[in-house]
C-alpha cells in the first residue's frame, strides 16, 4: 500500500521514494521476514511510477528492475513471473521518455515479449496495448522515418489479428497512433492519407464494430495532417489539403457524442491562412470564427491567428474591435464558456 501511494503521488522523486520502499521491503524478506515478500505486481508498480516521472534515468530504472523480476523468478520466487503488465509498463516508460532511441528500445521490447510467448510464455503475449504504445513512440519519435517504422508496427497487428491473435485487433487509439505518425512525417500526400484511414473507421463503425467510431483524436490528426501539408506541398497538395480540412471538419461538427475543442480550429485557420487569399479567405476566416463562437472554445490564439491572416476589416467586423491587445476576456463570455485549453 506504502509503495502504490508514493507511485501514485505527483510529488518530486515519488519513483525513487517507491523504489527505496520495494528494495527495503527485499531485504526484509531476504532477511527472514516471510511476509514482507513483494510480487511482480509490486515490481510493476515501481516501474508506472517511473513512467509518470521525468526523471531522463526513468527508461533504464524501469528496464532494471524488470530484469530483476526476472532474476528472482530465475532464483525460485513464483510469484516474481514478469507478465505482460510488466514488460507493458517498461514499454511505456521508454514512449513516454521522449529520449533518443527510446521507440527503437520500446519496439525491441515488443519484439522480445513475441519471442517469449512463442517459446510458451503464454503470460508474455503482447496486447493491443503494447502495438500501440510502440506505434504512438516512433509518432513521436522525430525519427525521419519514423512513419515508415510505425507502419510496420501496425501491419504487424492486423497481421496477427488476422491470424487470430483477437487480443492485438487494432482499435481507435491503434489507428490514431497511426495517423499521427503520418500527419507528423514528411509523406507529400499525408493528408488524403489520413482521410483515408478515417473514413475507414467509419466504415468499420457502421459494420457493427462501434469500437472503432473515430473520436475527437481521430479528426484532430487529420486535420492536422491537413495544416502542414498546406504548410510545405505544392500548390495542388495546398487545395487538396484545405478540401479535406473542410470535409474533415464537417464530419466532427457532425458526428454523434464526439466534443470538439479548440484544438480543432487552430489548423483550420493555419490551412485557411496558407491555401486562400481575398474573398475567399474572408468568407472561410469569417464562418470558422463564427462556428468557434458558438461552439465556444475561441481563444486568445484564435484571436492571434485571427490577427494575422485576415484583413484588418474582417478582423473588426467579426470582433468589434482592433485593439492590439484584446482578449477572450473582453468578448461575450459565451465565445469561449466550452474553453479548456
Amino acid at each position: 500500500a506504502v509503495i502504490n501511494a508514493w507511485a501514485k503521488s505527483r510529488e518530486k522523486g515519488a519513483a525513487k521514494r517507491a523504489e527505496a520502499i520495494l528494495n527495503h521491503t527485499m531485504k526484509l524478506h531476504e532477511g527472514g521476514r516471510e511476509d514482507c515478500c513483494p510480487n511482480a505486481q509490486s515490481f510493476t508498480t515501481v516501474i508506472d511510477a517511473w513512467a509518470r516521472s521525468r526523471d531522463k534515468d526513468a527508461p533504464k530504472r524501469a528496464e532494471a528492475l524488470l530484469a530483476k523480476i526476472d532474476e528472482l523468478h530465475r532464483r525460485g520466487y513464483r510469484d516474481m513471473l514478469p507478465n505482460v503488465v510488466s514488460y507493458n509498463a517498461v514499454i511505456n516508460t521508454w514512449a513516454k521518455s521522449r529520449e533518443h532511441g527510446a521507440a527503437q528500445r520500446a519496439e525491441a521490447i515488443l519484439n522480445h515479449m513475441l519471442k517469449l510467448h512463442e517459446s510458451g510464455r503464454k503470460e508474455c503475449h503482447p496486447t493491443v496495448t503494447s502495438f500501440n504504445t510502440v506505434v504512438d513512440a516512433w509518432a513521436k519519435s522525430r525519427d525521419k522515418n519514423a512513419y515508415d517504422h510505425a507502419s510496420r508496427v501496425f501491419r504487424q497487428m492486423i497481421n496477427m489479428e488476422n491470424q487470430g491473435y483477437t487480443e492485438v485487433q487494432p482499435n481507435v487509439i491503434s489507428y490514431n497512433a497511426q495517423m499521427n505518425a503520418l500527419a507528423v512525417s514528411n509523406i507529400p500526400d499525408k493528408a488524403p492519407r489520413a482521410y483515408k484511414m478515417l473514413l475507414e473507421l467509419e466504415n468499420k463503425a457502421k459494420r457493427d464494430k462501434t469500437e472503432l467510431a473515430p473520436n475527437t483524436q481521430s479528426y484532430g490528426v487529420v486535420l492536422k495532417a491537413c495544416s502542414r501539408s498546406s504548410l510545405s506541398g505544392t500548390r495542388k497538395e495546398k487545395e487538396e489539403a484545405l478540401r479535406i480540412a473542410l470535409m474533415t471538419f464537417e464530419k466532427l461538427r457532425k458526428a454523434p457524442n464526439v466534443p470538439i475543442d479548440a484544438h480543432k480550429y487552430a489548423p483550420l485557420f493555419t490551412v485557411i491562412s496558407s491555401t486562400t487569399n481575398g474573398d475567399t479567405m474572408a468568407k472561410l476566416m469569417s464562418e470558422v470564427f463564427r462556428l468557434c463562437c458558438e461552439d465556444g472554445v475561441l481563444h486568445d490564439n484564435h484571436l492571434k491567428d485571427l490577427r494575422r491572416y485576415a484583413p484588418k476589416s474582417v478582423f473588426i467586423k467579426l470582433v468589434g474591435t482592433n485593439a492590439s491587445d484584446v482578449t477572450v476576456r473582453d468578448l461575450p463570455p459565451e465565445w469561449s464558456r466550452n474553453n479548456s485549453w
